[in-house]
């Protein structure tokens, strides 16, 4: 169970003078999980800068030397944990492997991330501010979708380097890619047409899906 104890506040209020990197780091991450848990929870709206410093600890004045709003606050929460998730994915992807079985295994490990309850959440409450604050939104997107697509774009170049498959730009093909096989079910299952899980049909589609790029990728 998730404790509810606030943690102390500041470090420099504790001992006085600056905070060492370390310190300062874990305080950053501190703010960071408190703020993407209450705008998960509560919304971009029902969320506050003083909800925020309250259950991570710190005073305001400390919130706003790191971040000048809510907005940027927002910003940097989604994509702190967007990086944090993909960074363990990259360390546990399978490397050495034909192209076929890399492109399974990136995309079950991708969706198995986004179709959760967390994830689905965390596409709506941007999506939801997508009018409000256009660029925030479309930096977002940009930026899971990117980081995701690069991932890719590291097996495809591999693949063509070794002869599987015969692509000129890599690139553009895990762009295409990340639009063809991962977006749709993680928009279908945003809009609630899906349930937010990788089921046995979804690994079907998976499988379906490479193949079908790959048929593409190997014509001369």
């Amino acid at each position: 169970m998730k404790s509810t104890a606030k943690p102390k506040k500041d470090a420099r209020s504790q001992k006085g003078g600056r905070p060492s990197i370390s310190e300062a780091k874990a305080l950053s991450g501190r703010i960071l999980e408190a703020a993407a848990e209450l705008f998960l929870e509560h919304g971009f709206k029902g969320t506050s800068t003083d909800q925020i410093a309250d259950v991570a600890g710190v005073t305001k004045r400390t919130l706003y030397a790191r971040y000048p709003g809510k907005a940027a606050l927002f910003e940097a929460a989604i994509t702190s944990a967007i990086d944090a998730r993909l960074d363990a994915l990259e360390l546990s992807l399978p490397v050495g492997r034909d192209i076929r079985s890399r492109l399974i295994a990136v995309s079950e490990m991708l969706l198995r991330w986004l179709l959760t309850d967390r994830n689905i959440a965390m596409e709506r409450v941007v999506s939801s501010e997508a009018l409000r604050f256009p660029a925030l939104a479309r930096n977002l997107h940009a930026h899971g979708f990117h980081r995701a697509a690069a991932i890719v774009e590291h097996a495809l170049f591999d693949a063509t380097k070794t002869g599987e498959i015969s692509l000129d730009d890599p690139a553009f093909a895990a762009d295409y890619f990340m639009t063809a096989v991962i977006l749709p079910p993680f928009r279908r299952a945003g809009l609630g047409f899906i349930p937010a899980e990788l089921d046995d049909p979804g690994r079907d589609r998976i499988r379906f899906a490479v193949d079908l790029f790959l048929d593409g990728c190997r014509r001369t």
